[in-house]
């Protein structure tokens, strides 16, 4: 019993020191898809749940506290097509970059990410995104759930 308590109390100090006082989540909350001649162009409104207690600064050399996601497109069976950085089209504005204060609760975002290496996708895909807050005490990764949208 000793043994599984010890080993109880170094998973909660090591989740506690990844997640400080509480969690961080993601999710898609609308999302659409529409075929373009050279890439398939994903537009979003991501959501992220701050639930730490306190505000979370993220640093990012680009635009937003969401810098750090990246759009995974599926197939209806869950094969992943495609992965794509929401910064691969964009240029750094800071090398040592940019605060950006997610305060307690949901902050969201409206995101357009091109998927240029996806040009022949099928009628229907699933869209999650993943990744972690650049910079950020919150060491976690992140990943929203997988939203089903049909291409235009």
């Amino acid at each position: 019993m000793k043994i599984f308590q010890s080993a109880l109390l170094v998973w909660l100090l090591v989740g506690c020191s990844q997640h400080p006082h509480g969690t961080v989540s993601l999710a898609i909350v609308d999302a659409s898809a529409k075929r373009e001649p050279e890439y398939l162009d994903i537009a979003c409104t991501a959501a992220i749940d701050n639930r730490t207690g306190s505000s979370l600064t993220v640093t990012s050399s680009f635009f937003s506290a969401f810098d750090g996601l990246s759009m995974v497109v599926m197939s209806n069976d869950g094969q992943q097509l495609a992965a794509q950085s929401y910064v691969m089209h964009q240029s750094p504005s800071s090398a040592e970059g940019h605060p950006f204060v997610l305060p307690p609760g949901r902050t969201t975002h409206e995101m357009r990410i091109p998927v240029f290496a996806l040009t022949n996708a099928p009628a229907e895909v699933g869209l999650q995104l993943v990744g972690h807050l650049p910079r950020s005490a919150f060491t976690a990764g992140v990943t929203s759930g997988i939203v089903r949208v049909t291409v235009k």
